[in-house]
């Protein structure tokens, strides 16, 4: 069987079509695809500002190995010329594993993704006591039931400065599905400063999806401020547990949970990481 790797023609999954490599056999169809998308995060990276995160699907199991093979080197082709052009920037490549998926795991060690960081379930039962909102900080959480054009592009062009995955109003239109979801957004006079997804997952625990404050506004107790809204939200519901997901590397938000009294639950995957220095730009095959 032939097998060639064309850009794809749409944005897939959040990533931009210029950054999704599908895979196509001899007749055209699609056997697996390669995506990857670079975003500059000074605030969860500390100094290493550039993250990397890539993905690979594979649709054909009997042609798995190959498949891999070829989406992961058109992935570091492309990461290598990323680096290149960015001759004074850090940066880290990695994607993500199911916990149990051993295979996957062991396949990027081999590749040299060398460093782990899981990613865990925290949960709390809902304090009596949680109104963490002042008065004076000029801060105001607005809540946004999902209908609100204005409240949900404010959300959207704040989360995909930051994370890994863009989310689009397809991803938003999902999310409405779940039972209960809301965003919260905080704004400092017009700007939005932090945001918070949250909706109620089927075993009736209130489920944190995002939370995040911007860096300029971690100590003045936004993100306290958001949780209260959280909290008041799903008290009204009867919602007795509440639950989110941090990577481990983000110890940030891990001391955060923790002060608020969230305790590990399980760890749901792992991170697969290599970082690169600015004076160690090749990347090992």
């Amino acid at each position: 069987m032939e097998m060639y790797i064309e850009i794809a023609k749409e944005n897939y999954k959040g990533f931009i079509k210029e950054n999704v490599f599908e895979l196509k056999d001899d007749d055209g169809c699609v056997i697996g695809r390669g995506m990857l998308n670079p975003v500059f995060n000074y605030d969860v990276s500390g100094n290493v500002p550039l993250n990397i995160f890539f993905d690979i699907e594979v649709y054909e199991n009997d042609l798995k190995s190959i498949i891999m093979d070829m989406l992961f080197d058109k992935i570091i082709t492309k990461i290598r010329n990323i680096l290149r052009e960015l001759d004074e920037i850090s940066g880290r490549i990695c994607t993500s594993c199911a916990i149990d998926d051993i295979s996957r795991i062991d396949y990027f060690e081999k590749k040299g993704l060398d460093e782990k960081s899981s990613v865990v379930v925290v949960q709390r039962r809902i304090p009596e006591n949680y109104n963490f909102i002042s008065e004076d900080s000029g801060i105001r959480i607005k809540e946004s039931e999902l209908n609100d054009e204005y409240e949900i592009n404010r959300f959207l062009d704040f989360q995909n400065k930051i994370f890994f995955y863009k989310m689009n109003k397809m991803d938003i239109d999902e999310f409405k599905r779940k039972d209960g979801a809301i965003i919260f957004n905080a704004y400092d006079e017009n700007r939005v400063v932090g945001s918070a997804l949250a909706y109620i997952k089927n075993n009736n625990v209130g489920y944190l999806k995002l939370i995040f404050v911007a860096k300029k506004y971690r100590k003045t107790k936004v993100g306290m401020e958001l949780i209260s809204k959280c909290y008041e939200y799903f008290e009204k519901m009867n919602i007795e547990y509440i639950q989110l997901e941090v990577p481990t590397m983000n110890t940030g938000a891990i001391e955060f949970y923790k002060k608020l009294g969230f305790q590990m639950l399980k760890e749901k995957y792992v991170y697969m990481i290599k970082t690169f220095h600015k004076e160690e730009k090749e990347i090992d095959k």
